[in-house]
């Protein structure tokens, strides 16, 4: 009815806890810590004074994000720094420090004997142990000085001295050694070998070689493999420079050079159709576009190179 009182109904809902309110609610909140209820406007721990200890919503134990370890904490601890402690004290997956760091910039490798740079004196791991790897600021400190004629030294010492000091050519008796016992992958079938006889550039002291590799590979691939033999005397980076600075293998005796995406068992096909290459030619591995032949009489005229240049485009 219109006039009847506000406490109609007495019998329903439930009055406020908190004794300065005792506002009748039909829609009560209940804590959850003291378990006591209370109005819309007293029901959180500040509002009512709760002094009951709240209870854990979360009673899971965290892991550690690096080893999945669990680690346990306790009700009043911060569980970052739980797991910070854990992770400084000896979680199992925090990387341990080398004992002989690489000193170029950037680098977290390290290797379990120092591998000292003779140029700089600097600790290297092996991907930048060689003065080119790591920018040497002493390049050439740590070799020998070669030797020069003086007044008091024959002209005749001088060059004999200097001939000692020189690395061997690539054409001695290295090539008749490794003739007999070729380099390459045993796993490759007899039937599907081809050997060829590599000669690097001049200068660079590295022995020739001869070398077997699968009739299935590209020239790409055979490049890839003699590089990988020398064991980082040749750096092969052919995927991240021009082609004017790729290494490239050359046909010694006709100086042409061979393309990186064409297999050896197309460039050594039936002998009757004259194919650019045969089991057992001498190849060289060189930087650039053009064959630097150490003999005179091994160099290419310009019409020949300009010959074996268009011959390249054909097969290409």
């Amino acid at each position: 009815a219109a006039g009847a009182p506000a406490m109609e109904f007495p019998h329903i809902g439930v009055h406020c806890a908190l004794p300065e309110c005792k506002q009748l609610d039909f829609l009560p909140f209940e804590c959850d810590a003291c378990h006591l209820k209370f109005c819309l406007e007293h029901k959180d721990y500040a509002a009512h004074h709760c002094t009951a200890p709240p209870p854990r919503e979360d009673v899971r134990v965290p892991a550690c994000p690096l080893c999945g370890q669990a680690v346990p904490v306790g009700e009043r601890e911060d569980v970052n720094r739980k797991i910070n402690a854990h992770i400084e004290s000896g979680c199992p997956s925090v990387p341990k420090k080398h004992a002989n760091p690489c000193s170029f910039p950037g680098c977290t490798k390290g290797e379990l004997t120092p591998i000292v740079c003779k140029g700089c004196g600097k600790n290297f791991c092996l991907s930048h142990r060689f003065e080119d790897n790591h920018a040497c600021v002493g390049r050439g400190r740590g070799r020998p000085a070669p030797a020069v004629a003086t007044s008091s030294q024959p002209r005749t010492q001088a060059i004999l001295a200097a001939a000692k000091a020189k690395p061997k050519s690539a054409t001695t008796h290295g090539f008749a050694t490794t003739k007999r016992n070729p380099e390459g992958d045993r796993r490759i079938r007899p039937e599907d070998r081809v050997m060829l006889a590599i000669q690097f550039s001049p200068g660079t002291g590295i022995p020739g070689r001869h070398m077997f590799f699968n009739a299935e590979w590209t020239v790409g691939r055979v490049i890839d493999a003699i590089a990988e033999s020398t064991k980082g005397a040749i750096r092969n980076n052919n995927n991240v420079v021009p082609d004017e600075q790729k290494l490239h293998l050359f046909v010694k005796k006709t100086g042409r050079m061979l393309p990186m995406d064409r297999k050896l068992k197309d460039l050594t096909g039936d002998p009757a159709t004259k194919p650019p290459l045969k089991a057992g030619d001498m190849v060289m591995l060189q930087r650039g576009l053009t064959l630097e032949i150490p003999r005179k009489e091994d160099k290419c005229t310009t019409s020949q190179q300009h010959s074996l240049i268009q011959e390249e485009k054909h097969m290409r």
